[in-house]
């Protein structure tokens, strides 16, 4: 997969987030929202409080999805956001962009054109 090869050469940091977000298909605004809180590793399963629909949803962990949440564990304290800015706070990027407007300008800052979010229906 080559977005898996460009986030390993460019920025391996990044690869938990990778991989917890191709083993588990959660949308973007899930993935950043993603709380310790709400990560049961005993039972392998994520719970999404309100997905977009406004509906609680519960996500199955595999294997590749729980070493993921074992080395962003290694990050933090478990409480609060999974996914953490450099500072240790909720993910935003540069001047408040939201994390779909994040990865657009990453995917394109790697040549990486589907990278672009889909329009909102």
């Amino acid at each position: 997969m080559r977005l898996r090869a460009v986030v390993s050469e460019t920025c391996p940091k990044h690869m938990p987030e990778l991989d917890l977000a191709l083993n588990t298909g959660l949308r973007l605004g899930e993935l950043f929202g993603l709380v310790w809180e709400n990560v049961n590793r005993a039972r392998r399963v994520l719970t999404v409080p309100r997905t977009k629909n406004g509906e609680t949803r519960h996500v199955p962990l595999n294997g590749p999805a729980l070493a993921a949440l074992a080395e962003l564990r290694k990050r933090d304290d478990e409480t609060g956001p999974v996914i953490r800015n450099a500072d240790g706070g909720a993910l935003t990027g540069p001047l408040g962009l939201s994390p779909p407007l994040e990865m657009q300008r990453f995917g394109n800052s790697l040549g990486i054109a589907s990278a672009t979010p889909l329009p909102a229906a």
